[in-house]
């Protein structure tokens, strides 16, 4: 029964989202990110969602009158640049082709397609708003079901396996932790930046699920990016201590209710980091031991193709461990000396693409913040624009768990983290043109809600003299916030 209803409501969604590009575009990350047909267990699990809705993606972009056009700009092209060059070396370059261009298109290629059909389609503030509500709610969907387990066993979940969708990117716990975390800062945009005072609520408890589901996950690596998180967001507060005092209430409230076995778990950190017992392997850290081993096989890989590395997910080849490896690495040769993730994103591209692709990936979260901080400036003493100076800091914020919990994660192709980087592009785009002088407004049919223009469903949705971008902290950004 529940394959009929998940595949009944897949191809009613389906054929729906090819009557504007936008709603395509919507259905693909709530698919991609949610994974709503993993909910099903017989022939509705394996059927391919994600190629229809890329055919009907595609089909609605070229059938649709609106101007199509890439927003441009440096990380644009550093972004199209890194997948250019992974592209290259997993058909030209991988040590096992056809395992590599296996990987490429089941898992990377929809990303690129995605990718691009987003940055055709998201063309103004509205659309861009909605697209942080799909990615929101997608993973806050998650969060929820995670909430309430961990407060029902009282933050001991056991052996719970269900935080993110079956054969998913976010399936593991510390994957799943990472999610989370990045969901959190766009969860505060739209509570900031939301007219209505139920969304608001929405927004704010989804954050609170998420918080609640990091802790519940028992990742070291997701406590870890939740601290760096929270400061780098305290610092861009303007009432720091009763921030302060608001994030210790909440970490204290979270120290008490979980149980001593997290606690045991997070003191371990401390415990991995200590240089003259690194490669000692003890029971309470075997799995970082087993991500160095990993870490040095990466290494090995490109060492031997500095240009070029292995091709994707090389690591995970079941011959990679008798061909790449030296006695530097102690767990050389033993048996955690196995096929397994890279454990990192940083080492996972250097072994898939080399040092050039390591340097285009390591290139876009520096424009990242460039460009964030560029619309910042650009926004700053304008009221119409607070919604675009709070989006630019949210999504600085939600890149930064990306980049310190990722160091321990195999999650370089995490297509939330891309989601982000388009909604920068994207932002960059809008901002430029609510800035120019000349704002031409296609005319559209009238009747029917689909045919309507952005600027009038803004007046049909909301209450007259808002918008979606200054509709709560308008007042208070008026009074100088910066």
């Amino acid at each position: 029964m529940r394959d009929l209803i998940v595949f009944i409501g897949m191809m009613t969604l389906i054929p729906l989202s090819g009557i504007r590009p936008v709603l395509s575009v919507y259905l693909w990350m709530w698919f991609g990110l949610m994974n709503p047909h993993r909910n099903a267990y017989g022939f509705a699990v394996d059927l391919p969602y994600n190629k229809m809705i890329a055919a009907i993606t595609m089909i609605s972009l070229v059938a649709s009158p609106e101007r199509k056009r890439l927003p441009g700009g440096a990380l644009q092209w550093a972004l199209f640049a890194f997948f250019a060059w992974t592209t290259l070396v997993t058909f030209q370059f991988a040590t096992y082709q056809s395992y590599s261009a296996e990987v490429y298109t089941s898992k990377l290629l929809p990303v690129i397609i995605f990718l691009v059909c987003a940055l055709l389609a998201i063309n103004n503030k509205l659309k861009l708003h909605a697209l942080v509500w799909v990615f929101c709610l997608s993973l806050g969907w998650h969060a929820a079901k995670t909430a309430i387990v961990v407060i029902a066993k009282g933050g001991d979940v056991g052996s719970f396996l269900g935080f993110g969708p079956a054969d998913s990117m976010i399936e593991d716990r510390n994957h799943f932790a990472l999610a989370m975390i990045m969901t959190i800062p766009l969860c505060l945009y739209l509570y900031n930046n939301s007219a209505m005072r139920l969304a608001r609520l929405g927004a704010i408890a989804i954050a609170l699920c998420c918080l609640i589901a990091i802790f519940g996950s028992f990742s070291r690596g997701g406590l870890v990016g939740l601290v760096v998180t929270a400061g780098y967001l305290w610092l861009y507060t303007k009432n720091k201590i009763q921030s302060g005092l608001i994030m210790g209430a909440l970490g204290i409230v979270a120290l008490i209710f979980m149980p001593d076995n997290f606690k045991e778990r997070m003191s371990s950190i401390v415990e991995q980091v200590r240089p003259t017992e690194a490669w000692q392997v003890k029971e309470y850290d075997l799995s970082f031991e087993q991500r160095m081993a990993v870490w040095c096989m990466a290494r090995d890989v490109a060492h031997q193709h500095p240009l070029t590395g292995g091709g994707l997910r090389i690591v995970q080849h079941q011959n990679t461990p008798q061909e790449y490896g030296t006695d530097a690495c102690p767990l050389y040769n033993t048996i955690h000396w196995i096929p397994r993730a890279a454990h990192s994103i940083y080492f996972e591209v250097l072994s898939d693409s080399g040092w050039p692709g390591l340097a285009l990936f390591l290139l876009i979260p520096i424009i990242v913040w460039t460009t964030t901080l560029q619309i910042q400036r650009r926004a700053r003493g304008k009221a119409e624009l607070w919604w675009a100076w709070d989006m630019a800091r949210m999504l600085r914020a939600a890149t930064i768990p990306y980049f310190v919990s990722g160091a321990a994660l195999s999650m370089a192709y995490f297509d939330g983290y891309y989601a982000i980087v388009v909604m920068v592009i994207c932002l960059r785009a809008v901002v430029g043109y609510e800035m120019s002088d000349e704002r031409p407004m296609r005319r559209i049919r009238s009747g029917g809600w689909l045919n309507r223009s952005p600027v009038e469903l803004e007046e049909a949705i909301l209450p007259p003299g808002r918008s979606i971008g200054n509709a709560g902290p308008r007042r208070r950004y008026d009074k100088g916030r910066s």
